[in-house]
């Protein structure tokens, strides 16, 4: 079965690591930067997010399918919170929201998934592409971020202050180390 998935950043962002705690951390009182620490604060967000391989900002994530899936794994994650919907066509092309049915589940170690119930009969949907269509809210709750990431974080807004040109190694490996046990290996 073919997935087809869109991601976009929710606006606006909670603020995980504010410019004038990164210019606490960077020791500058100056305005004249804000800018460009302000996108070192967002790079260093995402250089984290990709080597832990979980999202730190909200994104919203939309999972188009032809038809309902028994079970299947969660690309992208973690769901923020326990709220995802399910919508659908019917055979004659209505959307509807299915209300009961599937399941989200974490399993340690592994990629969280959605599973379908059994003993619930799927709805008859339409023959367009796309007809079934799950969303939800995929980040984490930003107060329940460990310490040692956000101190990898403003090691790497660091990084980039300090070393503005091109270098051999891209991320910190003080960083890499205080992750690597949030790290997710799936």
């Amino acid at each position: 079965m073919n997935l087809n998935y869109n991601i976009s950043i929710k606006d606006p962002q909670p603020e995980f690591v504010s410019l004038q705690h990164a210019k606490n951390h960077l020791k500058i009182d100056f305005i004249y930067e804000d800018a460009l620490i302000q996108g070192m604060i967002d790079s260093a967000i995402d250089t984290a997010e990709n080597y832990l391989g979980w999202f730190i900002k909200n994104r919203d994530v939309v999972i188009n399918s032809n038809a309902f899936l028994n079970y299947f794994a969660l690309e992208f994650g973690p769901l923020l919170g326990s709220a995802f919907t399910v919508k659908y066509l019917n055979k004659n092309n209505v959307l509807q929201t299915l209300i009961e049915g599937y399941t989200y589940q974490e399993f340690y170690g592994a990629k969280p998934v959605f599973y379908y119930d059994s003993d619930i009969p799927f709805p008859e949907v339409g023959k367009k592409s796309n007809t079934v269509q799950i969303s939800y809210v995929a980040g984490v709750d930003l107060t329940t971020i460990p310490k040692p990431v956000y101190q990898a974080i403003l090691l790497i807004i660091s990084d980039l202050y300090e070393f503005r040109t091109d270098r051999a190694e891209i991320i910190n490996t003080r960083a890499m180390a205080l992750m690597r046990p949030y790290k997710k290996f799936t």
